[in-house]
């Protein structure tokens, strides 16, 4: 491997991670309940399709989340499986995802939520954003009421 191949391929390491990142850092959003640290994720005109839900923009988006969360205590998000393409300035990021939400006044109290993200991102000036995100849900267990509440789309 010549000098430029390396670099190329050193470049394309980072990029898969950066992507990754990613992910991590949307469940991180999600568990502080942050509309600034969910910005690190997402891009600015992000557009989001929840299972048959479109939101766009990341004030959107973010009311739509931090709504959710608002209404249950304690979160964990955990993200898995995950596979990048990268082509330039733009790469595909699919990942599982299971998220754990406990009722404030009771902990016992819980709903289990397991699904895919499939992502489309793109290299802007301040790095890596999901540009375009669609959630699957595969499974639920426990109170899922308790998660969706009052939220609308």
């Amino acid at each position: 491997m010549n000098d430029d191949e390396l670099r190329a391929e050193l470049r394309r390491l980072n990029d898969i991670n950066e992507v990754r990142n990613l992910g991590a850092t949307y469940c991180r959003a999600c568990d502080l309940k942050s509309l600034d640290v969910l910005r690190q994720a997402f891009a600015e005109d992000v557009v989001v399709d929840f299972g048959g839900h479109q939101v766009r923009g990341i004030e959107q988006v973010g009311a739509v989340i931090l709504g959710v969360l608002t209404n249950v205590g304690t979160t964990q998000h955990l993200i898995g499986s995950q596979t990048v393409t990268v082509v330039g300035d733009r790469a595909t990021h699919r990942a599982y995802v299971q998220a754990q939400h406990l009722a404030p006044a009771d902990p016992k109290d819980w709903t289990l939520f397991g699904g895919m993200y499939t992502d489309e991102c793109e290299r802007g000036p301040d790095g890596w954003r999901i540009v375009r995100r669609h959630y699957e849900q595969l499974w639920d267990l426990g109170n899922t009421a308790m998660v969706w509440g009052n939220v609308t789309m």
